[in-house]
């Protein structure tokens, strides 16, 4: 606590390093649990008659089950990719990649958009969500700038 209070960086990563197995294994745990109940969730969801808005039960009893289950099929599809990242077979490993958060600009369009970018240390590979991705023809945008926002949670200045 008194590492993270007083803002020292060097001491907070020496114990996430020292600590790293253990939180990894729980963190794994903690996914797999969820994961198994959010699965639950949507079964359920979808033996009561989710999809099929004729339902009684969904019209009168619980009108808003759909959305409910919308909502948790995008929470289990998050948890997966996590999961598909984080876990011992994956094949960019967190500890072995580095997070930026990026800012994408088309300055002739005057559009920005935020991706989320994941940096393999190993390859230098980068594999990016979001931003302004590319256009209907799928080509580059040829005046799309980038600016990298935040790289590991912490804001680059």
């Amino acid at each position: 606590m008194d590492a993270h209070r007083t803002g020292d960086y060097a001491t907070k990563l020496a114990l996430h390093e020292k600590y790293y197995s253990e939180t990894s294994s729980a963190l794994l745990a903690h996914i797999d649990d969820f994961l198994e109940e959010i699965d639950k969730l949507i079964h359920k969801a979808e033996t009561v008659g989710v999809h099929d808005p004729d339902s009684p039960y969904i019209k009168y009893e619980h009108p808003r089950l759909p959305l409910i289950h919308r909502h948790n099929l995008f929470v289990r599809e998050t948890f997966q990719a996590v999961r598909d990242l984080y876990s011992p077979d994956a094949p960019i490993k967190w500890r072995e990649a580095t997070r930026y958060t990026v800012q994408e600009c088309d300055e002739v369009a005057m559009e920005c958009a935020m991706a989320e970018c994941v940096e393999d240390l190993n390859t230098g590979n980068w594999e990016c969500e979001g931003g302004l991705g590319q256009n209907a023809d799928g080509s580059d945008r040829p005046y799309k700038t980038q600016q990298i926002i935040m790289k590991d949670g912490v804001p680059v200045a």
